[in-house]
């Protein structure tokens, strides 16, 4: 995903569920350095989606980290088995939508940062972007050769 002049790196992993996963999400979810938790606003028991994946993830020893432990401290990200959330409501376009995004954002909106987004509309996507490269705390970093002038179209990202 280009945000400005960065490159992030994005993997869309099947769903989690109990019925069947692929044996590999679970390391793939360790070496993240964020997780973007995208639930289907047009499900009616979207509650029971999110606590499926909090459940999963713990059974995984695998834990989301709290809005307060995660801006400004990549001290609480070292630690292996945990990493940064945003919670992003998908289908913002059905009836039900609007009440399931209320309910998502007063049993988590404290828990993490929140963002109703459509693909299709491109509502909020600029916005995503931008909370997923604060999420990562990262910096560029420009390189440059002796003598010569810096190169300040493809910096290099790195932790703060």
């Amino acid at each position: 995903m280009p945000f400005e002049n960065v490159q992030l790196q994005l993997v869309d992993m099947p769903p989690i569920s109990h019925e069947y996963m692929e044996p590999w999400m679970s390391q793939i979810t360790r070496n993240a350095d964020a997780m973007l938790l995208v639930v289907d606003l047009g499900d009616p028991a979207v509650l029971d989606a999110v606590e499926l994946i909090s459940d999963v993830l713990q059974e995984w020893k695998f834990y989301l980290l709290l809005a307060a432990d995660t801006r400004g401290s990549r001290d609480a990200r070292r630690w292996r088995g945990a990493a940064a959330c945003i919670a992003a409501g998908q289908q913002v376009g059905y009836a039900a939508s609007k009440d399931n995004w209320d309910i998502i954002q007063e049993f988590y909106g404290t828990r993490w940062p929140t963002l109703a987004v459509s693909a299709m509309q491109g509502h909020h996507l600029e916005a995503l972007h931008r909370e997923l490269y604060a999420l990562l705390d990262i910096v560029r970093v420009y390189t440059k050769a002796p003598g010569k002038k810096a190169g300040l179209t493809a910096p290099f990202a790195m932790p703060r």
